[in-house]
């Protein structure tokens, strides 16, 4: 799986963390753009998917601790209740700044 995702990370190279953060943005604002609650669930699960993909790979590829993936697991999971979306926002934006190389 190293292979795989070390693979995928070089071939889209720079590419790589535009399409992090554009499915991360597109899970973020993508419910603001929708008018019914199941649309705005239906894009917050599908981008979410995706983006839970992309960060998977990226977190094999930059071989992330094993307790900085326990900690961002347990802050993506506090987001998804009531008002703890913040958590999750945090989450990625710790992952960039402090853990990404």
């Amino acid at each position: 799986m190293t292979d795989f995702c070390s693979e995928t990370v070089a071939k889209l190279g720079s590419s790589w963390p535009v399409i992090g953060w554009g499915l991360f943005g597109c899970w973020f604002l993508g419910p603001f753009f929708t008018s019914t609650l199941a649309g705005q669930y239906t894009l917050m699960g599908v981008f979410g998917s995706l983006l839970a993909v992309w960060w998977l790979v990226d977190v094999v590829d930059q071989q992330v601790a094993v307790w900085e993936i326990l900690v961002g697991l347990v802050m993506v999971a506090i987001g998804f209740l009531s008002r703890g979306l913040v958590l999750s926002i945090a989450a990625w934006v710790i992952y960039w700044t402090r853990v990404r190389e």
